[in-house]
């Protein structure tokens, strides 16, 4: 082949490399978070020279240091609880320069088990500012406690400061809990379709228990079976297309706050409106817990801001009030979606039929979230004294759903004026002494 014509190809596919676009370079993802040696670890080593303590690598000071006093030493840490490894990050220093070979020891049950090895050169600094040295990985498990050998070509060895290294953990947040009698509510974020689990026991960090939940967080999972004031932690994860993500840890205490029961034995309560296929409980309004309630939040239906609950007592004994009380909560229950809401209350009575149904209370304030566990408990609410045979409340809110948790009532027939008056003689004397406020 002619000469000129082989330097021309060549030249050509030069030009043709070189306009080709690198292919990008992506850096490699970091599957690891630096954590500190746990508090309360047992630190001890072979030698240490004068005051550079063992302890010095876990003090989160980069200036002090253990020191080995020559140009060997082996340092333990022994954890106060297992630790999921899968590294170690040394900050050290070295006078001269040295070349330092690490052997790495894990902890297993009573055993040490060697779990990595590296060399790491380091530089002298005049200043003596410390190096922090790549990291050096360990095979991956739960240990009780970390063991280094250290052998350097010159310089005494030391460590200013020991991290380790475990698995990143993707986190989200908004996770919330909310106590409720033997149970737990839990809410999050809505990540996405995934299958999602939720872990729970009674140790920090242990979890014993686990129960699928929906994937839609935002509508809440309630957790059924727990103990009252017993202390239960809760983490929650899921898995979206592979990859985890956990929700920081949730504590709980579940408590029954049950009190006086004030609604009579043998009374019923009913609401409105009525949707066949809800799990909805009218009967928590009235029994003495403040931690069950009334509420509304099925998805397939669109917010319900109002609503009414009906107690019915005994026909043919009717009950002396002249004041009821409601006590309401802000929860996931109810889906408040903000610190502050709206709320009225009217409330009805029914007499007899000579009367029909009669306004008989009114309430309007401004609820504010009181934090903790949510419970609201409102101001009395003045009624017409009498006799009913029925009460209804109807509940207009600012927030998404209507929720009631307790509905108390009260009233001395021997303290007010028509307690001996029964009848149509009632209106008469109510309207003289309360002005027809009815």
């Amino acid at each position: 082949m002619n000469w000129r014509v082989m330097y021309a190809a060549l030249c050509l596919i030069c030009l043709f490399v070189l306009s080709v676009p690198a292919a990008p370079v992506h850096a490699e993802e970091q599957e690891f978070t630096r954590i500190d040696v746990p508090s309360k670890s047992l630190i001890t080593s072979h030698t240490a020279y004068k005051s550079n303590k063992p302890e010095r690598i876990a003090d989160g000071d980069l200036k002090t240091a253990w020191n080995a006093g020559r140009n060997s030493g082996v340092i333990s840490v022994v954890f106060n609880q297992n630790v999921q490894m899968n590294g170690i990050e040394i900050a050290t220093t070295a006078s001269p320069t040295s070349t330092e070979k690490y052997l790495i020891y894990g902890l297993e049950g009573d055993r040490w088990k060697e779990i990595g090895r590296a060399s790491r050169t380091i530089e002298h600094k005049e200043d003596g500012s410390v190096t922090m040295l790549d990291r050096i990985p360990v095979t991956e498990g739960d240990y009780g406690g970390v063991l280094i050998s250290i052998d350097s070509s010159a310089s005494w060895v030391s460590i200013n400061e020991l991290y380790l290294t475990t698995k990143m953990v993707r986190t989200f947040e908004n996770a919330t809990i909310s106590q409720l009698s033997g149970a737990a509510l839990l809410t999050w974020e809505y990540l996405g379709y995934g299958e999602t689990v939720i872990y729970y026991g009674t140790k920090p960090g242990e979890y014993t228990n686990k129960v699928v939940a929906d994937y839609r967080g935002n509508l809440g999972t309630r957790v059924y079976n727990l103990t009252n004031d017993k202390t239960y932690y809760f983490q929650i994860a899921i898995n979206l297309n592979g990859t985890m993500y956990y929700s920081k840890e949730l504590t709980v205490v579940p408590k029954s706050k049950f009190i006086p029961k004030t609604i009579p034995d043998g009374a019923g309560a009913y609401m409105w409106p009525y949707y066949r296929d809800l799990n909805l409980t009218p009967g928590a309004a009235i029994d003495g817990d403040i931690y069950t309630s009334w509420y509304y939040t099925n998805p397939n239906y669109p917010p319900n801001d109002d609503g009414s609950l009906e107690i019915a007592f005994n026909r043919e004994d009717p009950v002396f009030i002249d004041s009821i009380q409601l006590t309401t909560q802000f929860s996931p229950v109810a889906r408040d979606t903000s610190d502050v809401r709206e709320d009225e209350y009217l409330i009805k009575g029914w007499r007899g039929w000579e009367h029909g149904w009669e306004v008989v209370g009114y309430y309007k304030g401004t609820i504010h979230a009181p934090g903790g566990d949510g419970i609201v408990v409102l101001d009395p609410i003045s009624i017409n004294p009498g006799y009913y045979r029925y009460i209804e409340i109807d509940v207009n809110t600012t927030s998404t759903y209507v929720s009631i948790n307790e509905v108390s009532i009260s009233g001395d027939p021997q303290q007010s004026v028509t307690a001996n008056v029964y009848g149509s003689e009632t209106d008469r004397v109510t309207e003289d002494v309360y002005g027809g406020s009815k």
